[in-house]
């Protein structure tokens, strides 16, 4: 399981990790996600699921759907019941199954052909979602206290 960080910043920086068999693509998806991101990698989905359980204190997972051993899609159903916590956007060069895995769970779905700086625009764009969607959360937990108060 590898871990790029670029950075000696101590603020926390939102996590992602990114499952592909394919080293060379995997590699410089962490690098470039690496000067924004804290970033982990596995090379298949048993990989992932055995550094979830490890730490399962990631924002986003990068997966690809075929791999060794299970799909990504067994892996995206795995994750929506143990880690449902967590985004996961599926990448792959199989298109037609894009529809799968949006019903599976998937927060959005990246062909392999479009460019590093699209795949970082989805990411980008599928975090500041999550991140929107925490704060208004907490937004209404603090309406919900102060109206108890009254």
């Amino acid at each position: 399981m590898g871990k790029t960080d670029h950075t000696e910043n101590k603020n926390p920086r939102q996590r992602i990790f990114v499952c592909d068999d394919n080293v060379k693509l995997r590699s410089s998806i962490e690098s470039i996600l690496g000067y924004t991101y804290d970033v982990s990698g596995a090379s298949n989905g048993q990989e992932l699921l055995d550094g979830l359980a490890q730490d399962s204190n990631f924002d986003l997972i990068l997966l690809d759907n075929n791999m060794p051993g299970m799909s990504g899609i067994e892996v995206l159903r795995k994750l929506g019941e143990k880690y449902p916590h967590i985004k996961v956007v599926m990448f792959s060069g199989d298109k037609g199954i894009k529809e799968e895995c949006l019903r599976a769970g998937s927060s959005a779905f990246i062909e392999k052909s479009v460019s590093i700086q699209e795949v970082s625009r989805i990411i980008g764009d599928v975090l500041s979602e999550g991140m929107m969607k925490k704060e208004n959360k907490k937004s209404i937990e603090i309406v919900q206290e102060s109206d108890k108060g009254s």
